[in-house]
């Protein structure tokens, strides 16, 4: 009998030690290429591999940014107000339907990116469940809009960031002391695997 239990004792050891010595769950962000466009260069990065656990209730946080870098040799304002939209496609390229809109107007300010300076922009990101078989990932960019792309089954997607700043659009922006950014740009994409 002691036998017996020193064994299973031994055992519960030697499992609790293999899970509590068990890899951690890493999240590894990449990087689309950069574009450049108009003193601005911008760069899509993502986690590269969402999970969401727990059907159909679970919800998980995952890592999406845009990465804003001034090329020029002075500072720039850069307008967080509606100027930016994530676009997704599934593994075929076809766009994944973006569902939702603003409930409630959240005025964001404006940044500054000195010469050769970075910035990195980023909103609340969610991957939750749709229904028991497949997900919704939902962005929340600051300003009261938020958009959800359903349904997502595993497997491999592509994300893409437009950025757009009109001569017209967001006018209360600075004190025109620092050059205002206008341009369209539209980042490479950057690969990404929803995984059960």
């Amino acid at each position: 009998m002691k036998i017996l239990q020193s064994l299973l004792f031994s055992i519960s050891i030697l499992v609790f030690t293999g899970s509590a010595l068990a890899a951690p769950d890493n999240k590894k962000m990449i990087e689309s290429q950069p574009v450049a466009a108009d003193g601005l260069e911008f760069t899509a990065a993502v986690q590269s591999e969402w999970t969401c656990a727990n059907p159909p209730a679970g919800e998980e946080s995952v890592e999406v940014r845009l990465l804003i870098r001034n090329t020029t040799s002075e500072p720039l304002l850069f307008s967080t107000f509606d100027t930016f939209r994530i676009m997704l496609k599934d593994s075929k390229g076809h766009a994944v339907e973006a569902h939702g809109g603003r409930d409630e107007t959240l005025r964001t300010k404006p940044v500054v990116i000195d010469a050769g300076a970075k910035y990195c922009l980023f909103g609340k990101a969610m991957l939750s469940w749709n229904d028991a078989k497949t997900r919704k990932f939902t962005y929340y960019d600051g300003t009261g809009m938020v958009l959800s792309f359903f349904p997502l089954a595993s497997g491999e997607y592509t994300l893409q960031f437009r950025c757009k700043v009109s001569d017209k659009s967001s006018t209360q922006d600075g004190d025109g002391t620092i050059k205002r950014w206008t341009g369209n740009a539209v980042t490479n994409e950057v690969r990404f695997k929803i995984v059960d």
